[in-house]
């Protein structure tokens, strides 16, 4: 953490200096992986007022995957300093939660790139099985959903984007799996 401040302090005296000539985009996606962080961070956002947390929700907070990463941990924490009155407990947690990933949404609009993709059950099968294999069952259940929905195959083309011969190719395999 003590390193990350120093990286910190030392892009943005660099990015004071350059503000005139460029503009820099950092990705701090993988600073917010270890449960370590979060708390220190927590306490960063919420300043001079100290927050304490319920064991559960001290757990549950740490469990968390936080799709929104630093950004939806900093309005995290405005919440809990607007509501929050004493011990935070873990229903205030989940509410807090729920009404930033709903505004995230909201902000986004059909931008999904800060949620999570992939849910653990789905990385646990890549893993097991291989990417190419996750990448085809991924593909053949979208393709099936949204031909259950549209009910027309050219439809379901157009709506996912895809060709005609990607499209048959995994009716093809859908089939194949069928008789085995």
């Amino acid at each position: 953490m003590k390193i990350l401040k120093n990286w910190l302090v030392a892009v943005n005296c660099v990015l004071i200096f350059f503000k005139e000539f460029m503009v820099l985009q950092l990705n701090l996606n993988h600073y917010l992986k270890g449960k370590k962080d979060i708390f220190p961070l927590i306490k960063h956002f919420s300043g001079i007022r100290k927050l304490a947390f319920s064991n559960k929700a001290r757990k549950f907070i740490e469990d968390y995957s936080w799709p929104g990463n630093i950004r939806e941990l900093k309005k995290f924490v405005e919440m809990l300093l607007v509501k929050s009155k004493g011990i935070i407990d873990l229903n205030t947690v989940k509410e807090c939660l729920n009404q930033n990933l709903n505004t995230m949404k909201d902000n986004k609009n059909d931008d999904y790139e800060n949620l999570e993709f992939v849910t653990g059950k789905q990385y646990d099968y890549a893993l097991k099985y291989g990417l190419p294999n996750a990448i085809d069952r991924f593909a053949k259940e979208i393709i099936l959903r949204n031909l259950s929905i549209n009910k027309t195959k050219t439809k379901t083309m157009s709506d996912l984007k895809i060709s005609t011969r990607f499209f048959y190719s995994i009716l093809k395999r859908v089939e194949n799996e069928r008789y085995k």
